[in-house]
C-alpha cells in the first residue's frame, strides 16, 4: 500500500485560509447589515413609511442568510479537518 503523504502544514494552511475567508465574508455582511439598519431609521436617510418595512424585511432575510452561511462555513472547515485526519490514518496503516 502506498502512502498519500499528507503534509499537515498544507491542510493547516488550507483550513486557516478558509477560516479567514469565511470570517471576512461574515464581517463584510455584518458591516452591510449595520449600515442598512443605520440608514433605515427616521434620521438615517432611507426612512419612508412604505420603504422602511421592506428594507427591514431585507435586513431580516440577510440576517437569516448570515446564520446559514456561518453554519455552512463551520461544516466546510470541519470537512477539511476530517479529510486530513482520514488521510493521515490511512498513511499510518500502510
Amino acid at each position: 500500500m502506498s502512502k498519500v503523504a499528507l503534509i499537515d502544514d498544507e491542510y493547516v494552511s488550507l483550513k486557516s485560509g478558509l477560516s479567514n475567508v469565511h470570517a471576512d465574508c461574515l464581517d463584510q455582511l455584518d458591516a452591510v447589515l449595520k449600515e442598512i439598519k443605520s440608514l433605515n431609521t427616521k434620521n438615517g436617510g432611507f426612512y419612508a413609511d412604505e420603504l422602511t418595512a421592506k428594507i427591514g424585511a431585507l435586513a431580516t432575510q440577510l440576517t437569516g442568510i448570515r446564520g446559514k452561511l456561518k453554519s455552512f462555513y463551520k461544516t466546510n472547515e470541519a470537512t477539511v479537518t476530517k479529510f486530513a485526519s482520514k488521510i493521515k490514518s490511512y498513511d499510518k496503516l500502510g
